[in-house]
């Protein structure tokens, strides 16, 4: 066998290998995100969101899809998109393609961590790079929070 012959097949060996261990990690992750979420904090520019507009907002996933609601002066409101995720890199990338609201049509980028039942993410406005670090002065600083699954929707 040639030496081109054999450094051919070692890289599409290589490439299917490191492409199903990325699948995996996406699917975990993707797994991790499944359910209902509650915002617990949003921070822009050092600037934390006040509390009682943070609660109003929600967020559930299923499959690659989030639909995101939240309340202000105007009334309520729902945001919706599809995410893709790339969890090999570092920071983790989060891509929300908002697929229906105000911003139907674009991306916002993001880096994101879970841990448990809590995810942070960094989120740049359409059109921005995407955050490097959890850094509000880089993007929207968000925390959200898993709702308990014995939680109701009038708290009990």
């Amino acid at each position: 066998m040639t030496l081109f012959k054999t450094l051919s097949i070692l890289s599409i060996g290589m490439v299917l290998l490191f492409g199903d261990a990325r699948k995996e990690a996406v699917k975990k992750d993707l797994q991790g995100l499944q359910g209902k979420w509650q915002m617990q904090s949003s921070e822009r520019d050092g600037k934390k969101a006040p509390d009682e507009f943070v609660k109003t907002f929600k967020r559930t996933v299923k499959d690659d899809t989030y639909v995101v609601t939240f309340e202000d002066g105007e009334g309520e409101h729902t945001l919706s998109g599809k995410i893709t995720l790339d969890p090999t890199k570092s920071p983790k990338w989060l891509d929300a393609h908002m697929t229906d609201g105000g911003m139907k049509g674009k991306t916002m980028v993001a880096i994101y961590k879970l841990e448990g039942d809590t995810q942070t993410l960094c989120v740049a406005l359409p059109g921005k790079d995407r955050p490097t670090a959890f850094d509000s002065s880089q993007g929207t600083l968000l925390v959200w929070k898993r709702e308990s699954k014995a939680t109701k929707a009038d708290g009990r």
